[in-house]
């Protein structure tokens, strides 16, 4: 299903907390908690004003979203926190679905990210390099999500 605008997709607060979105950080969460909760791996880390710009355009964009129904087990990748006046909204990233969940002061809203799939991935990669994978397809090196986990049970 193509939409044509965002309205179709977010509600009017949640699109206007994005749109005045002036701040957000970022954890690497770990895929393979059995909680409900995301479990953070790193702390936080700010986005730039550039990078903060372009994820708020990437989610406001209804070409970025994808609906379908697809067969694979989404994990827990990476927790945006966004904040402005307006509000704030939380986009929970799940690797390998490439799947998103934008929440929002009244209400939650998931989809696919597989046009803007390359993006979100730099994006990412571009936050935590030192955990980022050379390959174009994988987002982390071999082992950090246990090298992380092992930093936390210290």
């Amino acid at each position: 299903m193509v939409h044509a605008t965002i309205d179709s997709i977010l509600d009017p607060a949640t699109i206007d907390a994005l749109r005045a979105a002036s701040k957000a950080t970022c954890e690497i969460l770990d895929p393979r908690a059995s909680t409900v909760r995301p479990v953070p791996l790193t702390p936080p880390r700010k986005l730039t004003r550039k990078q903060v710009s372009e994820l708020r355009e990437t989610l406001l964009d209804p070409q970025s979203w994808f609906f379908a129904r697809k067969r694979c087990l989404p994990r827990d990748t990476a927790l945006f926190r966004l904040s402005s006046d307006e509000g704030a909204v939380t986009v929970l990233v799940e690797m390998p679905c490439l799947g998103w969940i934008v929440t929002g002061q009244r209400g939650r809203w998931g989809g696919f990210f597989d046009p803007v799939q390359d993006q979100i991935r730099e994006l990412l990669k571009g936050l935590f390099p030192e955990y980022a994978s050379s390959s174009r397809r994988s987002m982390w090196r071999s082992g950090m999500i246990t090298q992380l986990r092992r930093r936390l049970q210290k």
